[in-house]
């Protein structure tokens, strides 16, 4: 499907799955959003549950903390660019795809955790995490090569058709196929969940974050 073609059935697909949310705009507020990330306790909660366990240090010493932590911030969000275009040309996946899966999976934070068990950038589950063997879900380059890797699975499984793919990367290909969806004027057809993924991505890819 073409960027143009999937730019006109995504409008479409929005005004449909609006059915789904009486009197409510479609694509809501950050907040929304932030449902599917946790807030630092309770990722922290997680992670001591989790064999992935890690300890963080912080400084809170005032000015020179911040810039510590300034600088932290700008090393992350250049690993995180970084592991973007090296997975992007690993597997031959637009590097503007993964960036706005990953905008919609995390919102950019290598350390979500969501209820489900999904991990990191791109979200990936404990079954993922087994099939490619990744040794820490919370490390960028780790994440975003087994996500990527998952992701160009769905769209060689769908013969290219990358708006089944992100929905599929969501849901799960089984899933998807005893759904029905064919294309974005089908996103009535997905779970409330899903549909909010397949529309959201596809806007971040449309119109940037």
């Amino acid at each position: 499907m073409g960027i143009k073609s999937v730019a006109e059935a995504c409008a479409v697909g929005l005004l449909i799955s609006q059915i789904g949310f009486i009197g409510k705009p479609f694509i809501s507020s950050a907040s929304d959003i932030n449902k599917k990330i946790f807030s630092l306790s309770q990722v922290v909660n997680l992670q001591e549950e989790s064999p992935y366990k890690k300890s963080y240090k912080v400084n809170i010493t005032g000015k020179e903390g911040c810039l510590e932590e300034e600088t932290q911030s700008k090393n992350e969000n250049n690993k995180i660019e970084d592991a973007i275009v090296t997975s992007a040309v690993k597997y031959g996946v637009d590097e503007k795809l993964i960036k706005s899966l990953i905008k919609q999976e995390s919102n950019f934070d290598p350390q979500c955790v969501s209820s489900a068990g999904a991990i990191g950038l791109m979200q990936i589950m404990p079954n993922t995490i087994k099939k490619f063997n990744v040794k820490d879900p919370y490390d960028v380059y780790q994440n975003v090569d087994a996500g990527t890797k998952h992701l160009k699975g769905m769209i060689e499984r769908y013969s290219g058709d990358i708006v089944k793919a992100i929905a599929a990367y969501n849901c799960g290909g089984n899933a998807l196929d005893k759904s029905g969806f064919e294309s974005l004027e089908d996103v009535s057809m997905l779970p409330k969940e899903t549909r909010i993924h397949v529309t959201k991505v596809f806007h971040y890819y449309e119109n940037g974050f």
